[in-house]
Parts: C-alpha cells; sequence; structure tokens
C-alpha cells in the first residue's frame, strides 16, 4: 500500500511540473507577442514579406523599406493628431492610397497581379475575424495586411 502511495504521490509532482513548464511557456510567448513593432521593424517585416510573396528584386525591397517606412510613420502621426482631438478628415485613407500607388509603381505587371491578390485575401481574412468568426490560428498562411503597418 506504500508503494501504492508513493508512486501516486511521484505521478501528481509529475504533474504539477509538466502543468507548471506549460504555463511558463505559454507566458513567454505571450510576452513576445505584446511587444509593439517599431515602425522601422514594421517595414522590415514588410519588405520580407513583399519580397517572398512577390519576388522582389533587391532594388524593388529597398524601395518597398522606404516607402512602407514612410507610410507608417505618416499614419502614426496622424493617429497621434486623432488622439489629440484634431480632425484628419480622410487623411489616412488617402495615405493609404498613395501607398498603394508608390508600391504599384514600383510592381512588374505580373507582380502588381499578385498584390492585389494578396490584398483581397487580407481583407476577406480581415471582413472574416470582423463577422464574429473564431480567428484562424493556422500558422502556414500569413495576412498581408498585418504587413503594411495599417492598424485594424
Amino acid at each position: 500500500m506504500k508503494t501504492i502511495k508513493i508512486i501516486f504521490a511521484a505521478l501528481l509532482f509529475i504533474f504539477f511540473c509538466a502543468v507548471n513548464v506549460q504555463a511558463q511557456k505559454k507566458e513567454k510567448q505571450g510576452q513576445a507577442q505584446n511587444t509593439p513593432l517599431t515602425p522601422e521593424q514594421k517595414a522590415q517585416k514588410t519588405q520580407k514579406h513583399l519580397q517572398k510573396k512577390l519576388g522582389l528584386s533587391q532594388d524593388q525591397a529597398l524601395n518597398v523599406y522606404d516607402i512602407t517606412l514612410t507610410h507608417i510613420n505618416k499614419l502614426q502621426a496622424l493617429k497621434a493628431q486623432k488622439n489629440s482631438g484634431q480632425k484628419i478628415d480622410g487623411a489616412a485613407k488617402q495615405e493609404k492610397v498613395n501607398y498603394d500607388t508608390a508600391i504599384n509603381q514600383l510592381l512588374t505587371a505580373t507582380q502588381q497581379q499578385q498584390w492585389i491578390q494578396l490584398k483581397a485575401e487580407a481583407k476577406a481574412k480581415h471582413a472574416k475575424n470582423q463577422s464574429g468568426a473564431a480567428p484562424n490560428t493556422d500558422t502556414s498562411t500569413e495576412d498581408p495586411e498585418d504587413y503594411t503597418g495599417d492598424q485594424k
């Protein structure tokens, strides 16, 4: 009977240790996800994503980085203006149009079609998430809008 109690106590100890380790892993993952990216990090993330998805040349990638960084900084400035009580009537939408136009001018015809497709997929995914559906936990597909610096 003593051996059964000892075995049970050992199994219980192992179980609680495993639960504790899992909790610590989740806590570390949560901390990593909650750290906001700097504008430079966002621009670099966009650059890498578009380089991968659209097959950008090195020159195109550098231009995408510059355009995206400028776009993110302008959006942050507009957000600061809005938070301070100033009206920004459509300025963010106009900035998005300017950003899309600048990116399109860099791309070849094939890349432009791929860019349109990426944006359409991102818009559909965003609409699905906004409709109350559970967020997509599949990490194999990435949301291109996450890389443009646009805040949802």
